[in-house]
């Protein structure tokens, strides 16, 4: 809403109530006027801090909430890939084979444990989000990602991708989280 739109109600608010002021004055106060008042007062109070601080007051709260909320998820998923599991350098030890691979496959349920709890968030927020975070779309994955155990590239490139959805939207969250 406009600045001139809230000003505009604003104006109206206050003339409302000046209206019903001069009623009482001119005609003696009954108990409706004083509710009246009241009500004209609430809205006068209300529609004034909108032309103050522009903007609604609820939307306002709501973008800040889900935006924190955001953050957090953002802040699980690149703890995520920090802790991504590494290439094995040892192949002829069995047992720590078999404990990279243990690694590998809770690393990966983490990662889809991660991707269902911010779908789960976007569930609550405009669809758009949730389908912006869904979106696969982009640069093919790369062939190899380094020094992280290619058992996990899938779910790496998987978090990756939607990492860097999710920081899209959080950086136009007026867009996607109002």
């Amino acid at each position: 809403m406009s600045r001139r739109r809230r000003l505009l109600y604003l104006v109206i608010a206050t003339a409302l109530m000046l209206r019903t002021l001069w009623h009482i004055f001119v005609y003696g106060i009954r108990p409706i006027d004083i509710v009246t008042l009241l009500v004209d007062v609430l809205i006068f109070l209300f529609v004034g801090y909108e032309v103050l601080f522009g903007g609604g007051v609820f939307p306002r709260r709501k973008l800040r909430r889900r935006f924190r909320q955001a953050v957090t998820f953002i802040d699980k998923g690149q703890h995520l890939q920090r802790t991504a599991p590494s290439e094995p350098h040892d192949y002829d030890d069995e047992s720590a084979h078999k404990a990279r691979r243990r690694e590998a496959k809770n690393w990966s349920d983490t990662v889809e444990e991660w991707v269902l709890e911010t779908e789960g968030f976007l569930q609550n927020c405009p669809p758009a989000a949730w389908a912006k975070f869904d979106d696969d779309s982009g640069p093919e994955r790369r062939l190899s990602y380094g020094n992280i155990d290619s058992q996990v590239w899938d779910y790496y490139d998987m978090l990756d991708r939607r990492l860097s959805n999710l920081q899209e939207i959080v950086q136009n969250a007026d867009v996607y989280l109002i």
